[in-house]
């Protein structure tokens, strides 16, 4: 083991035994894409092994068990069915289904639909929902539900972006009822994988304003100090699962607590566990890219005003100013050459504010703090100014500062609503000008560390994980 992986046994029990706080959310403009080239008429297949993390079946041990897994960021379940960061990314996706999801090779599986069929011109599907689909109250599942979750989604300030906000009217207009069990819909983008979108996901609120319920496998039993207990909801039983954050927390103490999963980019971490029997550690897809958006335009924040320069820039910084799996950003980005998403024909780009000599990033996002740290070390004149999420969102809706390191999500799957997304975040941003104001610096990606023997999972196309629990739905 190397040095950087030891620690004395009496701190990391001191450490253990201290509460877990939250962390607030990773700034997400979310969505990135995956490739889609269906055919015409599709059957859901199951789901392979490529993508599954653990041993098929063995998502618990005996059913009353609990099962840890450790989050990097806090969830908080007043944004259900939302999530904003990692934690909740993961405990929401046990808890709310989308129509289907997209594993991590792009390919559709089965969600809450069952199977589903596309038109010639693949601009329409129609899907029919899993049989005996019930949310956690012992409610069945109809097709309406879906639509009126949708529209739910759509007239609510707090769920989520505007774009995701469009997206939910979009389908939700658009979509017809065939039965109870059956619904054609319109669909965004001419990619029906946006179905598969966490703006997308079934639940119906509560009257009482609690966490509203949904129809995975898992239902949220309760939560406290940034964690939240999952409760199997299926005849097969299962185990409880608690979320814990390891924000401020040393994620090894979460290892050595038995922890049946673990979500950390950190290598060190990797280390250790690899020394660990029982333990595997899997490389998850890479999910976010870093850029650098500038008001007046960012390649001539960088060092070297030529854009050719950033190349060997990427490179230095993917190696040097991050502590994660980082690698230097590689085209194509998503939300470029958005020329059939007509908005960004037509958006012309308000003048920004007189900026600051400063570079913005968020203070919750270490990865950002990093490059953020490391570019102003480069350029002469410059500081780095950390942001509650807040005041970093206000800042970059006005274009304040010379520039902003921002989290995209690498893939997407609907670019013209995530594209809409960014434009929203930065009105100031012009479709004709974005290769000059929006320079990709690096992509990363988190590992996530697995007892095989007790845990098995599926890899999304964002690099969630979701749960596949023993026994029936």
């Amino acid at each position: 083991m190397s040095a950087p992986d030891q620690k004395p046994v009496d701190a990391r029990n001191a450490r253990r035994n201290q509460a877990i706080c939250g962390c607030a959310a990773l700034l997400m403009l979310e969505f990135g894409t995956v490739g889609c080239n269906p055919t015409h008429q599709t059957v859901a297949a199951a789901p392979v092994n490529s993508c599954a993390l653990g041993s098929p079946g063995t998502a618990s041990v005996q059913t009353g068990d609990s099962l840890v897994v450790a989050a990097p960021a806090a969830v908080d379940t007043r944004h259900a069915p939302w999530p904003t960061n990692d934690g909740e990314r993961f405990a929401f996706a046990q808890v709310y289904e989308t129509l289907i999801d997209v594993d991590c090779e792009g390919r559709p599986v089965p969600a809450l639909a069952q199977s589903w069929t596309r038109d010639a011109t693949g601009t329409r599907a129609t899907l029919v929902l899993r049989a005996g689909a019930r949310f956690s109250s012992g409610e069945p599942v109809t097709s309406r539900d879906v639509v009126d979750a949708w529209r739910a989604t759509a007239a609510l300030p707090d769920a989520g972006s505007t774009g995701s906000r469009q997206l939910a009217r979009h389908l939700a207009d658009g979509a017809t009822l065939i039965d109870d069990r059956t619904l054609t819909v319109s669909l965004p983008d001419t990619s029906w994988h946006a179905l598969a979108k966490p703006a997308l996901a079934l639940f119906r609120p509560r009257m009482d304003g609690s966490v509203p319920i949904g129809s995975g496998p898992y239902r949220i039993e309760s939560a406290a100090s940034g964690g939240v207990v999952l409760v199997p909801t299926g005849a097969g039983g299962g185990s409880r699962v608690v979320v814990t954050s390891t924000h401020d927390a040393d994620v090894r103490d979460a290892i050595d607590g038995g922890a049946a999963l673990v979500l950390d980019a950190a290598a060190s971490t990797a280390t250790y566990a690899r020394s660990r029997p029982g333990l595997v550690v899997a490389t998850l897809p890479w999910s976010r890219t870093y850029v650098l958006i500038a008001p007046n335009g960012a390649v001539g924040v960088l060092p070297g005003a030529a854009p050719e320069s950033t190349a060997f820039l990427r490179a230095s910084l993917a190696r040097d100013a991050v502590r994660a799996d980082a690698r230097a950003a590689e085209p194509p980005y998503w939300w470029t050459d958005r020329s059939e998403c007509g908005f960004m024909n037509a958006n012309d780009a308000r003048p920004a504010p007189v900026p600051a000599a400063a570079i913005a990033y968020r203070d919750d996002d270490p990865v950002a703090r990093g490059l953020a740290e490391r570019l102003v070390a480069l350029r002469p004149g410059l500081t780095a100014v950390p942001l509650d999420a807040a005041i970093f969102a206000a800042a970059l809706r006005d274009g304040r500062g010379v520039g902003f390191v921002v989290a995209l999500a690498r893939a997407s799957l609907s670019p013209c609503a995530d594209a809409a997304r960014l434009f929203t975040a930065a009105p100031w941003l012009a479709a004709g000008s974005l290769s000059a104001t929006v320079v990709p610096l690096i992509e990363t990606r988190a590992r996530a560390i697995v007892d095989s023997a007790r845990l098995s999972a599926r890899v999304e196309w964002d690099g969630t994980l979701r749960l596949l629990p023993p026994g029936p739905r």
